[in-house]
């Protein structure tokens, strides 16, 4: 293991950047904060150290005292290592937990990372990636600098809360971030990091899920999606070779939305790490990353002529589609950029395909859901293929009766009365 000293400039004009401590081990490479501030004339970038260049008593101490404590984070981060290494199943990620904490004592960034990389170890990227989408938004309501886990108090969390109604977010939204920051305080109490206290930080904040329109495709429209020629609505574009590159890009994202469709509204997640030995006998087997839950499906015609389409593309890889292409890199990073990358995409399919609702790797799910209703699918067969754990969730999910259906009833019933 090697440990480099790195500066890294305030992108704020006349503040001070940041140093931090570059840990290589292996191939395996991580970033961890210090800290600790300098002002950017201070830092030898050729040589990666301090230099003094403001000689007054007060500067001078500082930079001695900076220097000390980079010293000693050092001499603690190799003394962890020596312990670690000792164990058979020894990781760099709970190194680096385990120096976070110890640095930053009841630091709220530093516990979330500590969280966030249990979860990705399990497996749960989704709920590691809403940690930490929740740290960001907390440290920039708190002026960009990281706080302890003991300032999560009433008055704190209804700040939040406030700020996050003036930026315009949903009820929804806001309640995913009050359940999210609910679910790390607890567990901070159930790691004995917190006391308990009585005074219950949430009691006044939404936490609920109001029911919302919902964003799913009719039939017509997913036809659109599945009919779209891309190489024809392009043809004009078409005519380099980054062009073309492009129409396969798009054909990939929208093959993989039909997929999610076909297969009961498969999480994007799951459809990243689904891996060729979950299909046995015709029939498709994996775990939900979200609930962990068993699901199998029959797998159709559809869901067999996108599997052996990309089966070239996936020759030398343990998973079906080539959405983690390179097993020696973190899958974690290829799984979120995968994830933009096709949403992105799917907003140039929906406007190519004429349609009007956005379309993201959620509705995929929901008009799965919606047209099995449509069809007069009971709703614990809905429920059960999707799933869910209750018949409940099934209906947030499920889109709302057309309009026109409800006037047409409305007909039907003053009629039946003859006035």
């Amino acid at each position: 293991m090697s440990i480099n000293i790195v500066f890294r400039p305030s992108r704020t004009k006349h503040e001070e950047g940041y140093l931090s401590l570059r840990v290589y081990y292996g191939k395996q490479v991580r970033q961890l904060a210090t800290g600790l501030r300098l002002n950017s004339l201070e830092w030898d970038h050729k040589n990666a150290r301090i230099v003094m260049i403001d000689f007054s008593p007060e500067r001078k101490n500082y930079i001695q005292r900076l220097n000390t404590e980079l010293r000693n984070k050092i001499f603690h981060l190799e003394r962890l290592l020596a312990v670690y290494k000792e164990k058979k199943d020894f990781d760099i990620e709970h190194l680096v937990s385990e120096f976070r904490l110890s640095s930053f004592p009841n630091s709220f960034s530093a516990y979330v990372h500590l969280l966030a990389e249990k979860l990705i170890r399990q497996n749960r990227y989704r709920t590691a990636e809403a940690y930490l989408t929740l740290m960001r938004r907390l440290t920039r309501f708190n002026q960009n600098k990281d706080f302890s886990l003991d300032k999560i108090t009433v008055d704190f969390v209804e700040d939040f809360e406030r700020l996050l109604y003036a930026q315009g977010l949903s009820l929804n939204s806001i309640s995913f971030y009050m359940r999210n920051l609910r679910a790390i305080y607890n567990k901070a109490i159930a790691d004995k990091i917190l006391m308990l206290n009585l005074d219950n930080p949430f009691f006044r904040v939404y936490t609920g899920v109001r029911s919302t329109p919902k964003r799913a495709l009719s039939k017509e429209e997913i036809n659109q999606v599945y009919s779209l020629d891309l190489s024809y609505v392009l043809k004009e574009k078409a005519k380099n070779n980054n062009e073309q590159r492009k129409i396969k890009e798009l054909d990939q994202s929208r093959d993989l939305f039909m997929f999610s469709f076909h297969a009961r509204g498969m999480s994007f997640v799951d459809m990243a790490f689904l891996k060729k030995t979950d299909i046995k006998n015709g029939i498709l087997s994996y775990r939900r990353k979200k609930t962990g839950q068993q699901l199998d499906i029959k797998i159709n015609q559809s869901l067999r002529k996108l599997i052996n389409k990309y089966s070239k593309a996936t020759a030398g890889s343990p998973y079906v589609f080539p959405i983690i292409k390179y097993l020696n890199k973190d899958v974690y990073s290829q799984y979120l950029r995968a994830l933009g990358q096709q949403n992105h995409n799917l907003k140039v399919i929906q406007r190519l395909a004429g349609v009007t609702r956005p379309i993201t790797t959620h509705v995929a799910r929901h008009t799965w859901a919606t047209i099995a209703k449509e069809e007069n699918l009971p709703i614990w067969t809905i429920s059960e293929g999707l799933g869910h754990s209750s018949v409940k969730t099934t209906y947030i999910y499920l889109a709302s009766i057309n309009r026109t259906k409800l006037d047409e009833a409305n007909d039907i019933v003053a009629r039946a009365v003859g006035f």
